[in-house]
């Protein structure tokens, strides 16, 4: 994984319009998500990691959440790492983040007892949340991801059950989870910032915990 250079453009999980393009398998007008710059225009030489965007009936907003990388984790953690059976009783640290308020209603969804947490009203994530859910875990119980390890970039460099590794089942997750977002039974919260200059704020935002929901920038309107 390179770092990035100093002076370079910052790349993150975006939504974009195609306005030119010589990949038969993108087209102008194209609307696509998958990693781009934080700028208004983006040359991209390499398609890998973008998806073209087939519904866009819904927000373009949700492909950076719901149905993007943050939603895509709450589904492979929950279904395939956690393996749930129905009845099961379930506990979501940050459970209003990006990731966790999806993970908490794909759990009630699926019939489980859920027990989601904030470290202030709106809010939670800390290592401490650990040790406290440890010493109530059941038998056979089971953590998909937590904080608190001294080497986790190793879960990196080593590729331990990343949510890259499970792309293949992205279509099955879009398909559950556009039909349950056009159902109304999945909701999802954003915190949005206008305009590429507030990007900065946002992204210290995440750092101290001001937002709520998924972080998003509206770089351009079209």
């Amino acid at each position: 994984m390179e770092g990035g250079e100093a002076g370079g453009t910052i790349t993150g999980y975006g939504v974009a319009k195609i306005v030119d393009s010589s990949n038969p398998d993108f087209k102008k007008g194209d609307l696509i998500w998958g990693l781009t710059g934080w700028e208004k225009y983006s040359l991209i030489r390499s398609t890998h990691g973008l998806f073209k965007i087939q519904n866009a009936d819904l927000p373009l907003s949700y492909y950076t959440g719901i149905l993007g990388m943050p939603g895509h984790t709450a589904y492979i953690g929950f279904y395939e790492i956690c393996s749930p059976k129905k009845g099961e009783y379930v506990f979501v640290s940050a459970a209003s983040g990006a990731v966790g308020q999806l993970v908490g209603q794909f759990v009630k969804l699926f019939g489980c007892y859920v027990v989601g947490s904030a470290g202030s009203k709106d809010k939670n994530v800390g290592g401490k949340m650990l040790d406290a859910v440890l010493l109530n875990m059941r038998v056979n119980g089971r953590i998909a991801v937590y904080e608190g390890t001294q080497n986790l970039l190793c879960l990196v460099t080593k590729r331990i059950r990343l949510v890259f590794d499970y792309y293949n089942l992205y279509p099955k997750f879009l398909e559950m989870v556009v039909s349950l977002v056009k159902q109304g039974k999945i909701m999802y919260v954003e915190d949005v910032a206008q305009g590429l200059e507030n990007a900065p704020n946002a992204l210290v935002g995440l750092f101290s915990g001001r937002n709520v929901g998924k972080q998003l920038v509206v770089v351009a309107r079209e």
